[in-house]
């Protein structure tokens, strides 16, 4: 028995390479199978089971199946039988869920196989047949998968006699490796888009005007409407200042200076003029 599960597990690797072009993924599994079902489920056969699926880009993916079922000598129906062989083509549907951040699956599949039987008889002997079947993966990483798989099969008999062999089930537990040729099978983790908060601009606030431009603005110009020259000056309200000279420096303005041109440093009256003719020396 030994010998021939390697050399099943030789079939399903070399099969896998055939694929090397392309995106695939191949499945290792074990389980037990039914074949005896008149009186319920009996899973009670050894099996072992590969595997491939295809990836062309399409909602269906094209599945290749192989299989070992070891018989049990003392099995009423499979007596004298020593084993089975199945290869079935299927087509499978594939949807996808993530968690954390690796994607599981749910996978239906159904298609037609041909099942060799070892040392068949009458009752039990090589047939095509049917399946259809359910599984789940599960991520552990990027590269690994674990897998349970529900199958059920409908062999293509003529005879009904009550010993013949009708129908088998499968429960299946494995592996699966993707192999994806240009893309990461661990689905991308897509970071959130950022929304910039839009900034409103600011109310720009009102200039204050200043209509005569002396430097005052309107709100506190008393006397906005001051005609400027070269010479005018205004005070902290806006208004003009009148600027009176005193031309020669003696202390007196020229608006009250009766003589207006009194020599520096002489002695002065009121009114601006020279006293006597003392002068006075500093």
């Amino acid at each position: 028995m030994i010998k021939k599960l390697s050399l099943f597990l030789v079939s399903v690797l070399a099969a896998s390479s055939l694929s090397a072009q392309g995106d695939y993924d191949v499945s290792l599994k074990y389980g037990l199978t039914s074949i005896d079902n008149d009186d319920g489920w009996e899973l009670e056969n050894h099996t072992i089971a590969g595997d491939i699926s295809f990836d062309l880009g399409y909602a269906l993916k094209p599945r290749v199946d192989l299989a070992y079922v070891s018989i049990d000598e003392d099995d009423k129906v499979g007596k004298g039988v020593t084993s089975f062989i199945q290869g079935a083509l299927n087509a499978q549907y594939s949807q996808s869920f993530d968690m954390m951040n690796f994607p599981h699956e749910f996978y239906l599949f159904g298609g037609l196989g041909y099942e060799y039987v070892a040392d068949g008889h009458d009752t039990l002997d090589s047939l095509p047949f049917g399946q259809a079947g359910f599984g789940v993966k599960y991520g552990l990483t990027d590269k690994l998968n674990i897998l349970a798989e529900l199958k059920g099969m409908q062999v293509f008999d003529g005879n009904n006699e009550s010993d013949d062999e009708d129908n088998e089930f499968t429960v299946m537990v494995g592996l699966n490796f993707p192999f994806m040729q240009g893309r990461q099978y661990k689905t991308p983790v897509v970071e959130p888009v950022v929304q910039e908060k839009v900034v409103e601009p600011a109310i720009q606030a009102a200039v204050d005007l200043d209509s005569d431009n002396d430097g005052v603005p309107d709100s506190i110009d008393k006397c906005p409407d001051t005609n400027m020259t070269a010479d005018t000056q205004v005070s902290e309200n806006g208004c003009a200042m009148v600027i009176v000279l005193d031309t020669d420096n003696d202390g007196v303005t020229d608006d009250l200076d009766a003589c207006i041109n009194s020599p520096f440093g002489a002695k002065v009256d009121n009114s601006g003029c020279e006293v006597g003719l003392l002068k006075v020396w500093i």
